[in-house]
């Protein structure tokens, strides 16, 4: 009866932290300013909460070694995206539609889970850009831009780099407050990788978490974890 009550309590255990969101806590950096104006060998890399569970939930959760970081300041919310990649897959286009034609990174961002509201960044190994703002279901506003962003990408013998820059303001406005210390705002980190180039939708999908979808989808509530500042 005792071993039983354990087990029991085991079980219970298990599927509450089965549901709990999966968390990133955001360093705070008030000494670092603008990325882009540092050496790399300044920032803080090193001290932040690294992610490194991306998989391919559609695939038998193929593990990923994409690793992503990220810190804040008064100013500015910098990140990375470390990709492996032995062949990486872009189309030469200035249209910021074809960013999503080729390999890449994501974010995704909402104030709550039920995406009346959320913003996403795609992000192209060739620095390229393709920015926008949804709401449930798959409505998509492709001509909001997300002001102020930086993006700065390189390409090495294993892969990809992909840092980027956003103003502070932009997550005051999505919490309406100015005090983000405290705060949690809903968030999805992907990567798309496209296996051929062209146009074909051949592509495997990874994410930090297993999305409740039985085909590839990141616009569902249950894609995104949390980012607490």
């Amino acid at each position: 009866m005792f071993i039983l009550r354990i087990v029991k309590i085991l079980l219970v255990l298990y599927a509450y932290l089965g549901c709990r969101s999966p968390q990133i806590n955001c360093l705070t950096a008030d000494c670092y300013n603008v990325y882009f104006t540092n050496s790399s060998s300044t920032i803080p890399w090193d001290s932040c909460q690294v992610i490194t569970s991306l998989h391919a939930p559609w695939e038998g959760n193929r593990k990923d070694k994409t690793t992503f970081r990220a810190f804040y300041n008064e100013t500015s919310f910098i990140f990375r995206f470390q990709v492996e990649d032995s062949s990486i897959a872009v189309v030469d286009s200035d249209a910021e539609s074809d960013v999503a034609l080729g390999d890449r990174v994501e974010l995704f961002f909402a104030q709550d889970t039920s995406l009346n509201n959320y913003y996403c960044l795609e992000m192209s190994p060739n620095g390229r850009t393709l920015d926008y703002r949804a709401s449930f279901y798959r409505k998509f506003d492709d001509k909001w831009n997300l002001d102020g962003l930086q993006i700065q990408s390189s390409k090495n013998n294993s892969g990809y780099t992909i840092t980027g820059i956003i103003p502070i303001v932009f997550f005051q406005q999505l919490t309406n407050t100015i005090s983000l210390k405290g705060k949690k705002i809903k968030t999805g980190i992907f990567r798309a990788e496209k296996r051929t180039i062209g146009q074909s939708e051949d592509f495997s999908w990874y994410s930090w978490i297993s999305p409740r979808s039985k085909h590839p989808d990141f616009h569902i509530s249950s894609a995104f974890g949390t980012l607490s500042f």
